[in-house]
């Protein structure tokens, strides 16, 4: 046997074990989901001890085969035995019905696998069309495909502004409804 055809072997396995290993994470991700509790659990930080981290990650969302939402995030974290997914600089697309999609950005945020909720916190700042969303902590829920907050909000875009205490966004009926104090400068068409 030459020195070749070990080479190719021993590559060949290597890449069989590395694929095996793979697909035990996923099996081991989606095998351990269950439902979220119904309070609010505060961040995890990002000193948790994980039971698997994983650089670069990319997930897609589907609902009766059509997107939802696709997330990526230089680094992933599984936690609580598969429960939770702690997240670094996060990026997620909302797939809206009418072929629009808004984009958010955030720090660090995190996935719970048995829901498919998100949560994030850091630079938040969601962009929709000419509109750019800007607050502390940002929530979507998928079950109801909501996007919400109560933390203060900034909404803006070249010609107006706008600050509330809270808001929702629901992504299916393309509303958003506001809350607490609201004020600010509108200047162009719109349709209340």
């Amino acid at each position: 046997m030459t020195y070749t055809s070990v080479s190719k072997k021993l590559r060949a396995i290597l890449i069989v074990v590395m694929i095996a290993i793979l697909g035990g994470v996923t099996a081991v991700f989606l095998t351990y989901r269950t439902p979220a509790p119904t309070h609010v659990a505060p961040m995890p930080s990002a000193d948790t001890q994980a039971d698997v981290s994983i650089g670069k990650i990319h997930h897609v969302s589907t609902r009766e085969g059509v997107m939802q939402w696709s997330l990526d995030a230089k680094s992933a974290k599984v936690v609580d035995k598969g429960k939770k997914v702690i997240l670094e600089d996060v990026e997620v697309t909302f797939f809206l019905k009418d072929g629009q999609k808004a984009y958010l950005t955030a720090n660090e945020g995190y996935l719970r696998a048995s829901t498919s909720d998100i949560d994030v916190t850091g630079n938040v700042v969601l962009r929709y069309q000419t509109y750019k969303l800007e607050t502390d902590l940002l929530k979507y829920r998928h079950k109801k495909r909501v996007v919400f907050t109560q933390e203060p909000v900034l909404i803006s875009d070249d010609l107006s502004q706008l600050m509330a205490d809270s808001l929702v966004f629901d992504l299916d009926s393309n509303t958003t409804n506001f809350k607490g104090n609201i004020e600010g400068f509108l200047s162009g068409k719109f349709k209340l």
